[in-house]
Order: C-alpha cells, then structure tokens, then sequence
C-alpha cells in the first residue's frame, strides 16, 4: 500500500512482458501477449488494489466487510492511472481508462471534456 502505482508498475510491466516469467507463461498459454492488453490491465488492477481488499476483510469478517471492501477496490479501480498505465498503455478502444482519457484530455487542454468525464466517474 506504499509502493508508488508507476514503481509497482515498472515491476509488474517487467514480470509480465513478453522475456518476463508470467508474460512469456502467459504467450505460451494463450498466443497473446500480457501487456497492452486487458487481460494485463486486470491483473495489474487486481494487483494494486487487492490490499484494498483485505484490510477491511480482516476483522469484520462479514458481508458489510465485503460490501466495504468490494466499494473501496471499484471506487480505487477508477482513479487508478499509474500502473494501468505502465502495464497498458493508451490504446484507443483497447486499454484507454476514465483516469487516463482525463489526464491526455488535460494535457490537449480540452478541459470541457476533462470536466465531463470527470463527473461521469463521481460516484
């Protein structure tokens, strides 16, 4: 829970590329490769955000825990930028998240669009 999102998804974009142990498992399995793909970006998801998880799991140990800690990992999940971006990229209609559709649409200086697809994802 410490690890900055783009160290920890340095590491994951190492371990699951096409030379890493579970990218090059991953390629002989299915022909495809991790990265860049959606199978990647939900493992990298499910990565960063499983300590999410966990620690409201640990002591309730009920349904409002895992009521809680299905909301925190979803609400987590949309504003997650560094990692899916490492082990993504941006590609259009691909792996183009919310987080980063807001942060090229900033960067273009098109704050209108910025503005409502970040109302969109307001829970």
């Amino acid at each position: 829970m410490v690890l900055p999102p783009t160290v920890l998804g340095f590491g994951l974009l190492i371990v699951m590329g096409p030379q890493g142990p579970l990218g090059g498992f991953w390629k002989d399995l299915t022909g495809e490769r991790m990265v860049f793909s959606f199978s990647g970006i939900l493992l990298a998801s499910l990565v960063y955000n499983l300590p999410f998880a966990v620690q409201p799991m640990l002591l309730p140990n009920s349904l409002p825990g895992l009521a809680a800690s299905a909301m925190l990992v979803f609400a987590h999940s949309l504003g997650e930028f560094g990692v899916i971006l490492m082990v993504g990229g941006s590609i259009p209609g691909s792996t183009k998240v919310a987080s980063i559709a807001i942060y090229e649409a900033v960067e273009a200086m098109r704050y209108g669009d910025a503005m409502y697809m970040s109302l969109a994802i307001i829970p």
